[in-house]
């Protein structure tokens, strides 16, 4: 996915409709943004070579964390104390946010690291592993020890998911499937076919029950995680889905396209609610802040956006 869509660069930036003016958050493509889980500053990830923290409102830079190469993935501790990272030199390192500070770098991988993910209990780093890997590792917060190694991927692994409890660990890969892993046993615990090409990132609701996955095949798809099996198809992008994030009261789905929009869907009736657009270029992240109130995006125009999700219906 990365090592093809990672050459776009636009430097044109337009009023998202819908949103906030865009920032220039980057000078390369911006392939993650994630929220401390108390909303008030979030993240980005960027090919720059960089990951950044900055304050949500107003909308400060606040620290930079330099890579040797881009950086395809930035997630939180549940404390917000700490920000895990994924890189191109099949690294992931773990940062003081509020310092800047590198606290560890976790080797291991044999290729590009794609995806991270904190475990909700904060003691777990997961990560995918990219070309020439194919692997979902397991890594002690606290200590960067290594410890497990979860196979099964044929391809790539873009993107990871902790569910809500923390018992349950999703991944997604170019072998066009996602899998579901025991976190406490170390183990496969199903695997979700349906996608007819890469499946770039996944997301749980935050009641559990939901899985939803953004695919090369130009859809996003709901999954019922306890029954394993495909619950919709939802087709309405023009090109390759990158990026999807649940509302935080499960009620609303975005997804972010190489279209160049943000979508917002209603998982329960399986239908779109609004179109955002704005954007210059491939939309590669879409992130919601903790109370609701914003939807943020990144793509290959390097620009942050931000829209108020009240104000979605006169994107369509």
């Amino acid at each position: 996915m990365f090592t093809a869509v990672g050459l776009i660069f636009s430097s044109f930036v337009a009023p998202p409709a819908g949103g906030d003016p865009p920032a220039k958050a980057h000078t390369d493509n911006i392939y993650a943004v994630a929220f401390r889980p108390d909303g008030r500053q979030f993240a980005t990830a960027s090919g720059d070579h960089t990951a950044r923290v900055w304050d949500a409102a107003p909308l400060t830079p606040r620290a930079t964390l330099r890579h040797p190469g881009p950086v395809y993935d930035a997630a939180w501790s549940p404390d917000g104390k700490v920000l895990a990272t994924a890189a191109a030199d099949k690294a992931v390192r773990v940062w003081d946010p509020a310092s800047g500070t590198l606290l560890r770098t976790l080797t291991g991988h044999t290729g590009p690291v794609y995806g991270a993910a904190v475990s909700p209990d904060g003691r777990l780093v997961a990560s995918g592993g990219g070309e020439g890997d194919h692997t979902v590792r397991l890594w002690d917060a606290a200590t960067g020890a290594p410890v497990a190694t979860l196979t099964g991927h044929t391809a790539a692994v873009f993107g990871l998911a902790f569910a809500p409890d923390g018992k349950t660990l999703a991944s997604c890969s170019g072998d066009k499937t996602l899998r579901l892993w025991a976190v406490a046993a170390r183990r496969p615990a199903g695997t979700l076919s349906g996608h007819r090409s890469d499946v770039y990132r996944c997301a749980f609701s935050p009641d559990g029950k939901l899985l939803a996955s953004g695919s090369q095949d130009k859809t996003v798809r709901l999954w019922d995680v306890a029954g394993r099996t495909e619950l919709a198809a939802l087709p309405d992008h023009k090109d390759p889905v990158y990026g999807v994030a649940f509302s935080p009261d499960g009620k609303l789905l975005a997804s972010a396209g190489g279209d160049q929009a943000v979508r917002v869907w209603d998982p329960a009736a399986r239908k779109p609610v609004a179109k955002l657009t704005g954007a210059g270029d491939a939309v590669y992240a879409v992130a919601w802040a903790p109370d609701g109130s914003v939807i943020a995006a990144g793509g290959a125009d390097a620009a942050l956006r931000r829209y108020p999700p009240g104000r979605a219906g006169a994107a369509r």
